[in-house]
């Protein structure tokens, strides 16, 4: 399991999605099914960089190691990622042909072989399944920690990559909701770092950029695949850049004309205040329907609409790419473009609710559960009507923005 590292808040300060730092003299109390093959652009180092620095000033030196040896680490690190991608480019031109992808080399659709995945991921993590202990890490055991998220993260990678490797139609809904998902965690814990950090800055832009997209990247031209047909990078590099620019501009409002505004400061435990966050979201809602509302098109093509925002920001340079990556890039957008302005109000709302929650009265909770079920209900109810549940998903896809998150209550 990769893990997105990101720090613990000191004194009880901070946001407290932070997430545990093994190999500090804390036990290891972490849950075991961690797939975050990239932090969705919400991962902290500036803290983490100055812990580092404390603990290696507080430990024991460690016996020199002889010149070279970071050379050699990363040489070796080097050859190790080429292998990988050596292998991924024969399993994608070299497998078996007549049925792709190569999980369906006996049928083209094999749910068995999903369903055969999934549970044999899940008992097998039963095998080293440990719980997230408080007394180690309070911040760690909160509710929606970054180790909930990542967990969260890792179980819905596994079955994307399952999904498109078996073929499995008969999960094509679901598979929509964790995409959906994903794109839900992206604004909620990028919501979460900045109304916390106000960290603008370009390192961080770049930083996260280079995060999400490296291994997609050396992908591509490994296997001669379109960028935007790894779509949940895709997508989460999107809506990161769409909310960094929304709260960074809320920042520079908060900065040069609402002076009244606190700066958000980790370490002192101040987060952005209710007006700024309120700000935020609205400039991330208008900008988001500026570029995916109009025009209504059927199947969601593009190829005859009126100039929009979007093509002048989007459609115009992926058009000289080529025709593939203009439409998918359109599918994949409008087809979760709400998704992070949920997530990003729940983030705006998440430290009280984090707070309440543990004090609660069942009483107090029922209500809570009350609206979860039925938004749940809305979601099923729609995906199984006629109009959606067939035809390979092509008719949903016109509803999934509408209804793709209503299960993550």
């Amino acid at each position: 399991a990769v893990w997105a590292r990101g720090p613990a808040p000191r004194g009880g300060g901070g946001s407290r999605y932070s997430e545990y730092h093994t190999g500090r003299g804390q036990p290891a109390a972490v849950s075991s099914v961690a797939f975050s093959l990239y932090d969705g652009g919400d991962s902290d180092d500036s803290e983490l960089e100055d812990e580092d620095a404390v603990a290696d000033a507080e430990a024991p030196a460690p016996p020199r190691k002889r010149a070279g040896a970071k050379t050699v680490a990363a040489c070796l690190a080097a050859f190790q990622l080429g292998l990988l991608l050596v292998l991924a480019e024969i399993g994608d031109s070299r497998m078996p042909a007549g049925y792709i992808p190569a999980g369906t080399v006996v049928e083209t659709e094999n749910i068995d072989l999903w369903t055969f995945i999934m549970l044999s991921l899940a008992f097998a993590s039963l095998w080293c399944l440990r719980s997230v202990a408080s007394e180690a890490d309070p911040a760690a055991a909160c509710f929606l920690s970054r180790a909930q998220a990542n967990e969260w993260k890792g179980w819905m990678q596994v079955a994307f990559v399952a999904y498109h490797y078996t073929n499995a139609q008969d999960v094509y809904v679901p598979i929509r909701w964790c995409v959906s998902a994903y794109v839900w965690l992206t604004g909620f814990g990028n919501g979460v770092y900045f109304w916390a950090s106000a960290d603008f800055s370009a390192k961080r832009f770049l930083q996260q950029i280079w995060r999400m997209n490296f291994l997609c990247a050396l992908l591509a031209l490994a296997t001669n695949t379109a960028w935007i047909d790894y779509y949940f990078v895709a997508l989460a590099t999107v809506h990161f850049v769409l909310i960094f620019l929304c709260l960074g501009a809320t920042r520079l409002l908060g900065k040069y004309v609402f002076r009244g505004w606190p700066t958000p400061d980790r370490k002192l435990g101040r987060e952005a205040c209710d007006a700024e966050k309120a700000v935020g979201w609205l400039l991330l809602v208008v900008l988001t329907c500026l570029l995916w509302v109009p025009p209504q098109l059927n199947n969601m093509q593009r190829n005859s609409a009126p100039k929009t925002p979007y093509d002048y920001v989007f459609q115009t340079w992926l058009k000289d790419i080529n025709h593939h990556t203009a439409n998918y890039f359109w599918t994949r957008t409008r087809m979760d473009y709400l998704s992070s302005i949920h997530g990003l109000l729940f983030a705006a709302v998440y430290a009280r609710f984090r707070d309440w929650w543990p004090k609660a009265s069942l009483a107090l909770r029922a209500p809570c559960y009350a609206v979860a079920s039925a938004l749940f209900a809305v979601a099923v109810y729609v995906a199984k009507m006629p109009k959606y549940c067939c035809n390979s998903g092509a008719d949903y896809r016109s509803v999934n923005a509408y209804v793709g998150t209503l299960w993550i209550p």
